[in-house]
């Protein structure tokens, strides 16, 4: 989860093209643990979130994991 943690670090220091390249170069790989990259991320924002620790690009990266990956549901049930 190292990306994970590096596109955090960029998204909190307002470098979001840098974060957003990472989260979706990442969003499909499967970590040590089982879940999907996208999920992990989506996962670190609600703790952080619940911690008070909130970025407004936040929800535009929640945005494009999310429907990056219901493209992805949606091309291959075709």
């Amino acid at each position: 989860m190292i990306k994970g943690n590096l596109a955090h670090g960029y998204l909190f220091d307002n470098q979001f093209e840098k974060a957003k390249a990472l989260y979706l170069e990442n969003k499909d790989a499967k970590l040590h643990d089982g879940r999907a990259f996208n999920q992990a991320v989506l996962d670190d924002f609600k703790e952080l979130q619940e911690a008070g620790i909130t970025h407004p690009d936040m929800q535009k990266i929640k945005a494009l994991l999310i429907s990056k990956t219901q493209d992805t549901n949606s091309t291959n049930s075709h």
